[in-house]
């Protein structure tokens, strides 16, 4: 399988993560990521491929404390039970199950998504079965503390499907779970 295909029913969790398995430091910081967004990872290849964006709560307040939602038209989803304070176009809001938010997210955008983070969803979405691949972003940094890529309670068996090398030491490793 060609690690940039994506289909159209699937849910991909892309994410950068550093050498010791986080996506975040413990407070949500990611300027550990500073100097590793370089053209050559494709992001913005990927997201053009994309229907719409699923997080989590705690994603979305850490994104938007930025200053705004930083995926132009691009659909978003976000997993809570609490309302969201001021208006994100074109956010919704969806709560139960990782299914239930996916079929959230499939009635308003169709295509593709991707789960861009929380390692509480992510998890879910795994044991659900709902995520189609895993693309990791190795990072060569160690940050010691913070938020884990997943929060796995049980053992999941991944078939690795590519892996690709770029510059400054990043790797990128393409799974898809074994359901």
């Amino acid at each position: 399988m060609d690690a940039s295909t994506i289909n159209e029913n699937d849910v991909v969790y892309y994410a950068a993560v550093s050498l010791d398995g986080f996506i975040a430091g413990k407070d949500g910081d990611v300027s550990w990521l500073d100097g590793f967004f370089i053209p050559e990872l494709g992001f913005h290849d990927f997201i053009k491929r994309i229907g719409g964006v699923i997080m989590g709560r705690k994603t979305f307040d850490k994104i938007v404390s930025f200053g705004k939602w930083p995926y132009g038209e691009l659909k978003g989803t976000i997993a809570t039970h609490r309302g969201i304070d001021g208006s994100f176009e074109p956010v919704s809001m969806a709560s139960g199950t990782a299914t239930d938010i996916l079929d959230a997210a499939k009635s308003d955008s169709p295509g593709p998504h991707w789960l861009v983070g929380g390692a509480n969803l992510a998890t879910q979405f795994l044991s659900e079965r709902l995520l189609t691949r895993i693309d990791l972003f190795v990072i060569p940094v160690l940050i010691g503390k913070g938020i884990p890529a997943f929060v796995n309670t049980k053992r999941e068996s991944l078939e690795l499907i590519d892996t690709q090398s770029y510059p400054k030491g990043v790797v990128r490793i393409s799974y898809r779970p074994r359901h």
